[in-house]
């Protein structure tokens, strides 16, 4: 069965980390995303003993993180930051956090191909530094139409993701799925239905109110709260196997009004009913 996992933009505001696992610890949440550089200078700081002792007083595991690099960057500022995914990957393993995250854009204004080649250099050599950590790396396409709006489409659906996977030819590598890309970059129940299990690294779940040509990136809502079939969605993952974290990623133009405990007990409410609806 499905995990349910904390992700920092869901609260509302940007927490402190000690902050943060209270505010899931509280709501019930037994795994949280977080931001590994602050995982990073914290053990350098406190010591691991310390910042591990933290996740333990709150029984929360860390699930996973966004990886520091990017693969759009200029060559230089790329091939120094290896050197970082290299020291949070080894920090990750300590407390047995395997994903690591990024998000591809959906179109540039450069050629593609030749981008789409950068890409999948780029990702190799990522995957080759996470896997000394035992680390995965996973890929995530971005589906809204309003961020289509470059000079040429590069990848926004889950079909150009999985043969963007196989071109990295890497075990390590695989999607980040998230419920609301996949809704507004219209992909089919049916595609989810041939998703390999063991190339899922991390489901994002999330919902929106508005169809997918409308919905914008920072419009999202709790599930249940809007019109994606998430109940399907989830339901397919299930039956293929995936048993991983499942990050509640709520992007917003605007803060709730609700404290952020108060706003977390209520997503993993909706979230817990959500994966018992959804499980055979």
């Amino acid at each position: 069965m499905v995990i349910p996992c904390l992700h920092p933009s869901t609260p509302g505001r940007r927490l402190d980390l000690p902050e943060y696992l209270a505010v899931a610890q509280e709501a019930g949440f037994s795994l949280v995303d977080w931001d590994a550089g602050d995982i990073l200078g914290r053990v350098e700081r406190d010591g691991l003993e310390a910042v591990k002792r933290l996740f333990s007083d709150h029984r929360v595991s860390w699930a996973g993180f966004g990886v520091p690099t990017d693969l759009f960057a200029d060559e230089a500022t790329f091939q120094a930051s290896l050197e970082r995914v290299a020291r949070v990957g080894h920090v990750a393993h300590q407390f047995h956090a395997t994903r690591a995250m990024t998000w591809l854009w959906p179109s540039i204004d450069e050629p593609p191909v030749a981008v789409a080649l950068q890409i999948v250099r780029r990702a190799r050599q990522v995957a080759d530094v996470l896997a000394q950590s035992e680390v995965r790396l996973g890929l995530e396409f971005v589906g809204p139409h309003h961020l289509r709006n470059k000079k040429y489409p590069l990848l926004h659906s889950l079909t150009d993701m999985l043969a963007l996977i196989d071109a990295i030819d890497r075990p390590n590598v695989g999607v980040l799925l998230d419920s609301y890309h996949w809704y507004t970059s219209e992909s089919s129940l049916e595609e989810l239905q041939t998703l390999p299990v063991a190339k899922v690294v991390e489901v994002h779940i999330n919902d929106a109110t508005k169809s997918p040509s409308e919905a914008h990136d920072q419009d999202r809502v709790l599930p249940g709260e809007g019109q994606i079939p998430l109940k399907t969605f989830l339901s397919y993952l299930g039956k293929g196997g995936y048993d991983g974290p499942l990050s509640l990623e709520i992007l917003r133009q605007r803060p709730p009004e609700d404290p952020p405990s108060v706003v977390a007990r209520r997503a993993f409410g909706g979230l817990s009913r959500l994966i018992a609806q959804a499980s055979p």
